[in-house]
């Protein structure tokens, strides 16, 4: 009597779709759809911190702030999926390109247009400059908290940034969505580029 022979990944499983697909391409579709919601979840935060500085609450905005680089470093240790990516794989469509575009330039807009202006006014409203909240760092210890917890959002976004291209470059340019936003470093400058010219001085 013959035995009939039994498929050891039947369709329509999750290990039936894995060795169908590949390991990249599951790889790329983990950090594809991860990218767009960690961004959203970024300005939603800002959002709420313009809001705590519109209203004075400076422990508030910095507690937001420190929030928000927790989640830019889980997006920077995303990445380390596409370390182990094969070069040599056939290149995939991404579907989200356009949408993770318009995302990341709504998060660009508030930072620069909205954030950066209320703490400014936040500020102002104390009588306190850039360059004497650095000159006097003692003396106004939970301004420069924010101060400084926007410089660290604002490095960890570049790093973000910078490591997205180096993959993508590594790749062969063939994998990454929406490399066409970073090819060159001109076009995206620092967020805040007064509060690093303050720090510097």
């Amino acid at each position: 009597m013959t035995t009939r022979r039994t498929d050891p990944t039947p369709p329509n499983t999750p290990i039936h779709r894995i060795v169908s697909r590949g390991r990249e391409a599951i790889q790329l579709d983990i950090l594809e759809r991860a990218v767009e919601p960690w961004l959203e979840l970024t300005m939603a935060e800002l959002n709420r911190v313009t809001i705590a500085l519109q209203a004075g609450d400076d422990r508030r905005a910095a507690h937001l702030l420190q929030q928000i680089c927790r989640a830019q470093r889980h997006l920077i240790a995303s990445l380390q999926l596409l370390e182990a990516l094969d070069p040599d794989a056939q290149p995939l469509n991404h579907a989200h390109e356009c949408e993770e575009w318009i995302v990341l330039r709504q998060l660009v807009g508030i930072c620069r247009q909205t954030l950066w202006p209320a703490f400014e006014q936040f500020l102002q409203e104390r009588s306190i400059t850039l360059w004497a909240l650095y000159e006097n760092d003692s003396r106004y210890p939970g301004e420069l908290r924010i101060a400084e917890s926007l410089a660290n959002f604002d490095r960890l976004f570049q790093q973000w940034r910078t490591r997205w291209r180096t993959l993508q470059r590594s790749l062969g340019g063939r994998f990454l969505p929406g490399t066409h936003l970073y090819e060159t470093s001109e076009s995206w400058p620092p967020f805040f580029p007064a509060l690093w010219n303050a720090r510097a001085q």
